[in-house]
């Protein structure tokens, strides 16, 4: 349908560019309410949104995994993880969305939310991944880079970071591959990867190193995945179109 892809378009061109980007309360207030909607707004009408999701998190979760969600909106990141992850842990700053998310929660599921900032996230435990999809456009350059720092303290070493976010083509609100790549650099992550879904979709995808002796659990994307050679990260490579960290 045309209009998912109006919709899609729309979505992404004034994601974080609104009155209620801009202040804390709105944006709580705002979620809040939109809590019951979110799924049928977002998760439906975005075509290609959920398919990235579960790409994203197939690839990424290991068995056994410890997996945290920043900005876990109605649980999709998080029930996604469950199935392989060893608990899973939701923080969302609206209670509406976390509502929503515990709804679809089943007896036999290790999933666990928290109503939290992301700013000053009430976590102790460390975690074998940490992912985040369309929080970070709401916040300023610098908070974002605070929370990813942040994110960076609850991993394990050899850990995961994983992004699910957009292009700068949609505007200046979207960090551009290069600035993602700089930013990861300088807290410290390698193994960086800039993997293109679609003509909207971008992940970001980082390891945090790991202990002497330890060995990194490195990120291997799926066959169907685009990926530009040239957005490689220095300790990746090739082979016959299917990238494969080295460790």
């Amino acid at each position: 349908m045309k209009t998912n892809n109006y919709w899609k378009t729309a979505v992404m061109k004034n994601a974080g560019k609104n009155v209620v980007s801009a202040h804390r309360g709105l944006t709580r207030l705002f979620y809040n309410l939109m809590g019951r909607f979110y799924d049928q707004l977002y998760h439906r009408l975005i075509r290609g949104y959920v398919e990235s999701a579960e790409t994203l998190m197939n690839d990424l979760v290991r068995e056994g995994d410890w997996v945290l969600d920043i900005g876990c909106g109605t649980g999709l990141l998080c029930y996604l993880a469950a199935p392989k992850a060893g608990g899973v842990v939701g923080v969302d700053l609206a209670t509406g969305m976390l509502q929503k998310a515990i709804k679809k929660q089943s007896n036999d599921q290790r999933v666990y939310f928290v109503n939290g900032d992301a700013l000053r996230l009430p976590i102790q435990r460390e975690f074998d991944c940490c992912v985040s999809a369309f929080m970070l456009v709401m916040l300023p350059r610098e908070k974002r880079w605070q929370i990813i720092s942040e994110m960076n303290r609850l991993l394990k070493p050899g850990g995961r970071v994983a992004f699910l976010t957009s292009r700068p083509e949609f505007g200046e609100q979207w960090m551009s591959a290069e600035e993602w790549r700089n930013g990861l650099r300088s807290l410290g992550f390698t193994g960086i990867l800039v993997i293109e879904k679609d003509d909207v979709f971008l992940n970001i995808v980082a390891s945090k190193p790991p202990e002497d002796g330890q060995s990194a659990m490195p990120y291997i994307p799926t066959q169907d995945w685009i990926l530009d050679p040239g957005e490689l990260d220095g300790d990746a490579s090739f082979d016959e179109g299917v990238p494969v960290l080295v460790s």
